[in-house]
């Protein structure tokens, strides 16, 4: 995830529906990192 600059993530819900959501990845690695080291 590091790397990429989108997530996508496709579910279903109960009644069947197909959904798709999308996600910028811009700051993740700042984030993770951060977390990474705070929780160290």
């Amino acid at each position: 995830m590091k790397k990429a600059s989108r997530l996508m993530i496709i579910g279903n819900s109960d009644k069947g529906a197909q959904t798709t959501d999308h996600y910028s990845m811009m700051g993740f690695t700042k984030a993770y990192s951060a977390a990474k080291k705070s929780c160290s």
